[in-house]
């Protein structure tokens, strides 16, 4: 009882003096609240830095990649800067860099100083591309010369931090001044990297545990900061003044109104003139005359030179098409060799001057994410003599979604005078449900994503003058989809024979027919004149270039008393 006694007026006198001094002593299992630390981090060290090397940050973003330096010349890689600006173009296989703007395409080569611009031999103050490790890297003073890029260097540790013109940036600013520590971990005990300013932007912010973020500075550390210091996000555009050459167009006086013209053998102007005898309102025809035919580049040809003046003498531009639907030739060893395009686009340009055709359309639906880059090299070099030919280039693109971004519309409408979109195959032969080739929805939605990319001026709204039939029928007791495609006149003669009628379907723009016969229900989704003619609201409303319909002889008579008004 005694020792009680005792540990009582123990734990009173401890008490009495935390009261009397006004600070509890640590008790055990519990620890201290953590002091600010004030100490400097070693940033090189932090980064993992090694002396010769630069972080890279763009628009606010931390790149994996990191600029080198030799003999006091910056360079960063190749892909990096492909990233800036996609003309960057480094082929792997030659070893060699491009860069190929309005004007002509400059070359370059690892180890050398000297370069071509355009045609002309040039001579650098430095190797202007370096191979290390396998990696190819540019010259930064060739990259600020020739894309529109703007460059905050630090130093301690070194880093760049690079904005390009047009980039859409998100950042958020500096608000409480009293936690503007930007340290190396979240929490407060950590080093200090940098201690930022009320009123400076920082970028890249992300959550990074209760109360901390994670985010980069506008001249290129990353680290933690606590939350409370960060104010709201606003968004903003890079814009950059930047003295290049222009790229210029070569667009017609009016509306293009398009119709392709498919065709598996040569054709004279006396065909032509048969195919057209219905069609009204059309100043463009595009014969499928090429294809890519082996992987050196060399193309089969259907061009004609009557058929050309036939379309002439009709008021009818000609726009010769070009596929890559060939089987066994791969795109990716076409496009990715500098020989196999330069003789594509010589045998291309050679074809139609021959034949007297006003403009080349380019219709590769086979691009993949691999190929895509050396397809863009491709149409920037057609570009180039396409303007020095005087003729017309056109590129026929899908819809645009995430799964086909790679084609890069916002690049393509540089080098292309128009950029044409496929608005059909919404449901197509491989899709799990039925559905409409071109429901107006699908269409207007098509063009509004296109427009984002695409000066309106440049664009063409693709129509179908095909409908897809859809089967549901039964096998083995399970159901089985199936479809073809037919034209406007087979399609109608097809559900009148079979006793179906037409329903309006408003949301989709578009009349509807379903029945069941011999034991197959039958859903279609009719293009015809009244469908064409709701698509045409969206050509008016948006105001885009005109039009393209695929394909000549596939539509009923009315349709082109519809498009010739």
């Amino acid at each position: 009882m005694k020792k009680t006694y005792g540990f009582l007026i123990i734990l009173c006198m401890i008490c009495f003096f935390v009261t009397a001094c006004g600070e509890a002593p640590a008790l055990p299992g519990r620890d201290k609240e953590p002091k600010p630390s004030t100490e400097k981090a070693d940033a090189k060290a932090y980064y993992g830095l090694k002396d010769d090397e630069f972080l890279l940050v763009t628009n606010g973003v931390p790149e994996s990649l990191r600029a080198i330096a030799r003999q006091n010349v910056i360079y960063v890689p190749c892909s990096v800067a492909a990233a800036w600006d996609n003309r960057w173009y480094w082929n792997a296989a030659e070893e060699e860099l491009l860069f190929t703007n309005a004007a002509g395409i400059y070359k370059f080569w690892p180890g050398l100083k000297n370069y071509l611009e355009f045609s002309e031999r040039k001579e650098g103050s430095e190797p202007l591309l370096l191979m290390e490790n396998g990696v190819p890297y540019v010259s930064l003073t060739m990259v600020k010369k020739l894309s529109a890029v703007k460059l905050v260097q630090g130093e301690s540790p070194n880093r760049l931090a690079v904005n390009v013109n047009g980039a859409s940036i998100t950042g958020n600013v500096i608000t409480n001044a009293d936690c503007r520590e930007l340290r190396t971990d979240a929490a407060i005990s950590n080093p200090i990297l940098a201690t930022l300013q009320a009123g400076e932007i920082i970028y890249s912010v992300e959550e990074a545990g209760e109360g901390w973020v994670k985010a980069t500075t506008a001249d290129g550390l990353t680290g933690y900061l606590q939350a409370e210091a960060v104010g709201d996000t606003f968004g903003e555009i890079i814009r950059i003044e930047f003295d290049e050459p222009a790229y210029q167009h070569n667009l017609v006086s009016e509306e293009v109104h398009l119709v392709w013209h498919q065709m598996w053998a040569e054709q004279g102007g006396s065909d032509l003139r048969t195919m057209m005898t219905d069609v009204k309102g059309v100043n463009v025809v595009a014969p499928t005359w090429f294809e890519v035919s082996a992987v050196d580049g060399s193309i089969t040809s259907h061009a004609n030179a009557s058929y050309v003046e036939a379309a002439h003498e009709m008021g009818l531009q000609v726009w010769a098409l070009v596929d890559d639907f060939a089987p066994g030739v791969p795109g990716l060893e076409v496009l990715s060799n500098s020989s196999s395009r330069a003789n594509l686009i010589s045998q291309l340009v050679g074809e139609v001057k021959r034949a007297g055709a006003d403009g080349i359309n380019i219709d590769f639906e086979y691009i993949t994410r691999e190929s895509a880059p050396h397809f863009l090299q491709f149409l920037r070099e057609l570009y180039l003599q396409c303007k020095a030919e005087k003729l017309v280039l056109s590129v026929d693109n899908y819809v645009p979604d995430s799964g086909n971004a790679f084609y890069q519309l916002k690049s393509q409408k540089d080098v292309a005078d128009y950029v044409i979109l496929m608005t059909y195959d919404e449901h197509h032969s491989k899709s799990e449900e039925a559905g409409s080739t071109a429901s107006l929805p699908f269409v207007k939605g098509g063009v509004e994503r296109a427009l984002r990319q695409v000066p309106k001026e440049q664009l063409v709204m693709g129509i179908p003058f095909f409908t897809r039939k859809w089967m549901t029928s039964t096998e083995n007791g399970q159901k089985v989809l199936t479809s073809e495609a037919n034209g406007m006149k087979a399609t109608i003669s097809f559900v009148e024979k079979n006793g179906g009628t037409w329903i309006w379907d408003e949301e989709c723009g578009q009349n509807y027919s379903e029945f069941t016969a011999d034991g197959i229900l039958y859903q279609i989704w009719l293009e015809d004149a009244l469908a064409i003619e709701s698509k045409l609201t969206i050509m008016r409303e948006t105001q885009i270039a005109g039009y393209a319909c695929w394909k000549l002889g596939l539509e009923s008579s009315d349709v082109w008393n519809v498009l010739g008004k």
